[in-house]
């Protein structure tokens, strides 16, 4: 007989076991009966309405668990039994496999006799069902039950995520055992009704998490630097060669920076999706493994796709309307045309650097960023002798800069295809495949990620324009202090950047484990505070005792020394900032970004405005940046405040995860 629907929620409460002692039963896979894997899990009652009863069927029910719409399980059926002394929720090798929050249909038959089956409620069962209130939650379960058991009221248990169990009800308490686990020798049973609370979780240790961070940081640095350095490099070689070449550049570099700063996404999301699915994730069932894989396999595909895709569609558009973009930049005349001559060599490597995007965050995302630290490095060394050889020997100026950069990013982009390849074949890495065109309900993550990063990208540079803007009006001392100052803040700001891509790697592999989750990122916001206070000091120094590396000029050097303080002031906010941006796409807590850079940019440039109106100077102007940061900062810190159960910075048991659906 079918019965209306209902909904228990389990969450926490306390189990015996796995130090030898507890009881699970005998499935039909010879699952263990007692020994170090048993588990016993109290249940704990809050009773809605005038039903007090416990929610467990009666002896004789029979019971199956299917996979709802919302639940990530796949494939998993596992049936049993309520007999008296308790249920089997397993047959053959099949066994519940559960995450935090996930969603199981419940549905009670009846017993043998056909009739609808009643709970049973003892003085015993409902002692045995208030042990544990005092355990700390470990994760949280939500099921949809089925009403042959017409008492089912809101009750918690409490289970390890990420596991696979066999699971038994009883009317005193809901038993669970590995099943793969091996049998040991058999243990005294314990009482239900002292079940003792669950042992704390092992505390994650600093050091490692040091190591961890700094196995990602560091490679980064170099990785991040290698791009810019490469820049210097053509700089200080063309203008060997000729002013007007030099001069060219400039135009030239201001487009391919935004143009390719729009599809950073490429990269940091294949790192975000790789990184939350790592197959070789501890206490993954083999199900899951494989789930996983295909995950990672489809993700890596679909973003080589997207980068041969849009790389090309980059290069017509470069190709079409390079003029205009350059004219746009402030080219005219000479530089104009020498502008277009490097334009257009470069532009026939988009498909290579946003190939690269990809590559590196697939690295970064299995926590590999020594081996895009070797190929920026070798593409580099390319680049180097490639602007030695054809600028300086053969003078071939902007050409010849223009045709050693494109040629170290297709040899860059190779290795590493080929390094991914290697790597996939043997099992080492993600399998390196392009399957196709991508489906479109896979690109979802793709466009949350492509619209936070790009509405974050081109909000900032808008910012720093009209920043320089503002700054123009006052003279070409001002500009040229501005540009030198905001020069050298911006490579300042690239050892920050490697930080927050290890924020990005770390979090989003260990969401799933809020004990891991909290202290790393309370340790990754500590540790980019402390490297802001440090950056600030280093570079107020060089703006102090250091401004004539840059300049000889006397007054320009005067107006350097007098933004020491806002650089001073701004560089730990803004290193706070960024590990806010790396630690909110991580955890796919997106929704708020946009919205952040855009009242980030209105304040700025409502205070800019105000500055030119009242023609302060621009020290004035320079506080801007501190502004700018302050106001992300505090609109992240309040997003996350008013969210924060469900983000990566709680420990609460039922916080939502980017790969599960809500309850």
């Amino acid at each position: 007989m079918q019965e209306m629907m209902r909904q228990a929620q389990f969450g926490s409460a306390g189990y015996v076991g796995g130090h030898g002692q507890g009881r699970a039963l005998r499935g039909a896979a010879g699952l263990p009966r007692d020994g170090p894997h048993a588990r016993r899990v109290a249940l704990r009652s809050h009773a809605r309405g005038p039903a007090a009863g416990p929610p467990l069927a009666a002896p004789g029910a029979r019971l199956q668990s299917t996979a709802s719409a919302r639940s990530p399980l796949r494939g998993v059926r596992p049936t049993g039994r309520i007999a008296g002394s308790g249920a089997r929720f397993s047959e053959g090798r099949q066994a519940l496999v559960a995450r935090p929050r996930t969603r199981l249909a419940l549905r009670a038959e009846g017993g043998d006799d056909g009739e609808p089956m009643a709970p049973t409620a003892s003085p015993a069962a409902e002692e045995a069902l208030t042990a544990g209130d005092d355990a700390s939650p470990v994760s949280n379960f939500a099921w949809d039950a089925a009403a042959d058991v017409p008492a089912l009221d809101s009750s918690q248990m409490s289970l390890l995520p990420s596991n696979e169990y066999a699971v038994a009800h009883s009317p005193n308490e809901l038993r669970l055992a590995r099943p793969d686990a091996a049998p040991a020798a058999p243990a005294p049973a314990a009482d239900p009704a002292a079940a003792a609370p669950p042992a704390p979780a092992p505390a994650v240790r600093q050091g490692k998490l040091i190591r961890e961070i700094l196995a990602i940081a560091v490679p980064a640095l170099g990785v991040v630097l290698a791009d810019p350095l490469m820049g210097l490099v053509d700089t200080a070689c063309v203008g060997q060669v000729s002013a007007t070449h030099l001069a060219a550049l400039g135009p030239c570099s201001s487009v391919f920076n935004m143009i390719f700063m729009v599809f950073t996404f490429l990269g940091t999301t294949t790192c975000n999706i790789l990184a939350s699915n790592s197959p070789r994730t501890k206490g993954l069932n083999g199900e899951e493994v494989a789930e996983r894989e295909v995950i990672c396999r489809r993700t890596l595909s679909d973003a080589l796709f997207m980068a041969l895709s849009m790389g090309t569609l980059v290069a017509a558009g470069l190709l079409a309307f390079g003029p205009q973009l350059l004219t746009s930049a402030g080219a005219s005349g000479a530089t104009l045309h020498a502008g277009l001559q490097y334009l257009n060599i470069r532009a026939l490597a988009a498909p290579a650097v946003l190939c690269m995007f990809v590559f590196q965050g697939a690295c970064l995302g299995q926590k590999d960023a020594l081996s895009p630290l070797k190929v920026s490095l070798a593409a580099a060394a390319i680049n180097v002798v490639g602007d030695v050889w054809l600028v300086l020997g053969a003078g071939m100026g902007v050409v010849g800069a223009a045709a050693a950069t494109t040629a170290s990013q297709y040899v860059g982009a190779v290795a590493f295809a080929a390094y991914l390849y290697a790597q996939g074949r043997d099992g080492k890495k993600v399998p390196m495949r392009v399957r196709g065109v991508p489906q479109a309900r896979h690109l979802g993550e793709f466009a949350t990620v492509a619209a936070a990063v790009i509405s974050r990208n081109v909000l900032i540079m808008a910012t720093y324009f009209v920043m320089t803007r503002v700054v123009t009006g006052m003279g070409t001392m001002s500009l040229a202090a501005h540009q030198v100052s905001l020069t050298l803040f911006w490579m300042m700001c690239y050892f920050i950047e490697p930080l927050s891509l290890a924020g990005q790697a770390l979090v989003a592999r260990s969401l799933d484990r809020p004990e891991v989750t909290r202290p790393t990122v309370t340790l990754l916001f500590k540790t980019a505070a402390v490297l802001g206070v440090a950056l600030g000091l280093g570079t107020a120094g060089i703006f102090t005792h250091l401004p004539w590396l840059f300049t000889r000029d006397p007054a320009v050097m005067e107006i350097v020394r007098s933004l020491a303080g806002q650089v001073f002031a701004a560089f730990p906010v803004c290193g706070i900032m960024m590990m806010f941006d790396g630690i909110a796409i991580a955890a796919s807590e997106l929704s708020h970004v946009p919205a952040t850079n855009l009242l980030g940019m209105a304040a700025t440039t409502g205070y800019l405005y105000a500055c030119q109106k009242v023609q302060l100077g621009l020290g004035s102007v320079w506080w801007a940046l501190l502004l700018f940061y302050s106001v992300r900062v505090a609109l992240h810190g309040l997003h996350f405040l008013r969210n924060w159960r469900k983000t990566c910075f709680s420990l609460e048991t039922d916080k939502h995860l980017p790969f599960m659906a809500p309850a």
